[in-house]
């Protein structure tokens, strides 16, 4: 019986081990804005709008009245590449993010999948839903000024100095998550 007590917790301890080493590697992984998906504001899409001038008449008195009535909801999915230099696996069981506008803090939320990223520059894509209310984050601000916002989240892949995601992965040890001590920066 002891034996058998001693291979279970040696067993549970290999594998806390491996999650450990893991988990380590997953904070030394880097990431980078890939690109952004299914951006709509106030249920109009954004697709290809690289101007306010590309928006319908309707479209500009869907958003007017939505923001009249006091929101204004912006929904995205923001993809972050991930990339391990590492020579063995890299894996998370959870990430928080944070979403900076302006270098303020706009947005936060989790993401509760599993991500692995093979060894040797092997990648992985963990898609974040963004679903924020740009009206209360931007209460002092003008209309144009939200537009402006909102254009520069929609250039998708180009490098933006007003954007910024942060991420903390954690993982899972017999259970109990452990989060990474610090937020990682995401390059655009």
């Amino acid at each position: 019986m002891k034996k058998l007590y001693l291979v279970l917790v040696l067993g549970i301890f290999l594998s806390a081990c491996q999650s450990l080493q893991q988990m380590q590697n997953f904070r030394q992984c880097q990431f980078a804005w890939q690109k952004m998906e299914n951006l709509s504001i106030a249920g109009v899409n954004f697709a290809g709008i690289t101007s306010l001038t590309q928006l319908k008449f309707t479209d500009i008195g869907t958003i007017t009245t939505a923001y009249a009535k006091g929101n204004l909801p912006l929904k995205f999915t923001a993809n972050i590449g991930v990339t391990n230099p590492n020579p063995a696996p890299a894996s998370m069981t959870k990430l928080d993010w944070i979403m900076e506008f302006d270098k303020k803090q706009i947005a936060e939320g989790s993401m509760d999948q599993k991500v692995s990223v093979d060894p040797n520059g092997g990648t992985a894509v963990m898609p974040l839903s963004i679903v924020l209310d740009l009206k209360k984050i931007m209460a002092d601000r003008s209309q144009s000024e939200l537009m402006d916002m909102s254009m520069e989240l929609s250039k998708n892949g180009e490098k933006s100095n007003r954007v910024n995601f942060k991420v903390r992965p954690y993982l899972s040890v017999a259970g109990i998550m452990i989060p990474s001590p610090v937020f990682f920066d995401v390059i655009r």
